[in-house]
């Protein structure tokens, strides 16, 4: 039964090697172990790692931020996931689904953390390039919605100016000529006289009316 039990535990661990990058380190974050298929990625020997911060290898040379967790006298012994990004010694860039497991021995102490990665750089630059083309078309369709607006107005303006340009040409000048048309009569009696200086003044209103609705429908700023 044992046998069978080692047997079992040594074909899982693998199955693990094969399936996803694997790394111990000690207490302190410290490498101890790396698979192949970390050293692939990194593309630094298992040797060379050893004894090197856990993704220590990021630009700026700056601790990962896993070390909040590692030096939290909190959390230190508790379970951590997330994504960290992280460059390759070539300097690629890649980004790592990460799961942190403490490994307490039979005296409830933390020996060491077992860190299971698996690479999420594809699914990355897709997310990221979806973001730009959804950015892109969100200023699409914002150009397009001042390109339609811009038009409406435009329109909205010369038809303004048409209306504008049949009042003052069309309307104004027929009620001028029929101004002039009453100043050149000559009423014979009191009577007519009052008719027609009252038609007079009436059709000065009208005109005055007429030449400020042209005004209004165009106004200066549209010129």
């Amino acid at each position: 039964v044992l046998e069978l039990k080692n047997k079992e535990i040594i074909n899982t661990n693998l199955a693990l090697e094969k399936a996803v990058m694997l790394i111990k380190t000690n207490p302190k974050g410290n490498i101890i172990y790396a698979n192949q298929k970390y050293c692939e990625l990194t593309k630094y020997k298992a040797n060379s790692l050893m004894g090197r911060p856990l993704f220590y290898n990021t630009k700026g040379l700056s601790e990962s931020v896993i070390y909040d967790h590692i030096k939290s006298d909190t959390n230190k012994r508790k379970v951590w996931q997330g994504e960290v990004f992280d460059t390759s010694s070539d300097g690629t860039e890649f980004c790592l689904d990460v799961t942190l497991f403490p490994i307490i021995d039979k005296d409830d102490t933390l020996y060491e953390y077992l860190v299971i990665c698996s690479n999420i750089t594809k699914r990355k630059l897709a997310e990221k390039e979806l973001a730009k083309i959804t950015e892109q078309r969100f200023i699409n369709q914002d150009l397009e919605q001042k390109i339609r607006s811009k038009s409406i107005i435009e329109g909205q303006e010369v038809e303004r100016k048409r209306m504008a340009i049949e009042v003052h040409d069309g309307l104004g000048q027929m009620l001028t000529a029929l101004k002039f048309t009453c100043e050149a009569m000559e009423p014979e009696n009191k009577q007519s006289i009052k008719l027609v200086n009252n038609m007079k003044h009436l059709l000065q209103d009208v005109i005055v009316e007429t030449r400020r609705i042209s005004s209004d429908l165009l106004p200066t700023v549209l010129n």
